[in-house]
């Protein structure tokens, strides 16, 4: 991949993920899974995910698109304290 010529969308879901690492694998990824096609609720997941503090527990952008986590469910909190 040409880093003069990434994938349309991608410059957007480049600017709103927290993590800036490895943006090659990141562009592979983005044109591998057609995230362009699926950017609104990419960058709708982006803005209201809640990212860890610490941020090696924040995946890398490639992890994040080939394993489609904008698709994840929020985990909620349970009531049943802590029981199994």
């Amino acid at each position: 991949m040409n880093p003069n010529k990434l994938p349309p969308g991608f410059s957007d879901f480049w600017k709103k993920y927290p993590k800036k690492v490895g943006k090659g694998a990141a562009a592979k990824a983005f044109a591998s899974v057609g995230a362009n096609d699926s950017l609104a609720d990419i960058l709708k997941d982006l803005r209201g995910r809640q990212w860890p503090d610490d941020p090696q527990f924040i995946p890398h952008p490639a992890t994040y698109l080939n394993q489609w986590r904008w698709l994840d469910e929020d985990i909620q909190e349970s009531d049943n304290n802590g029981d199994w």
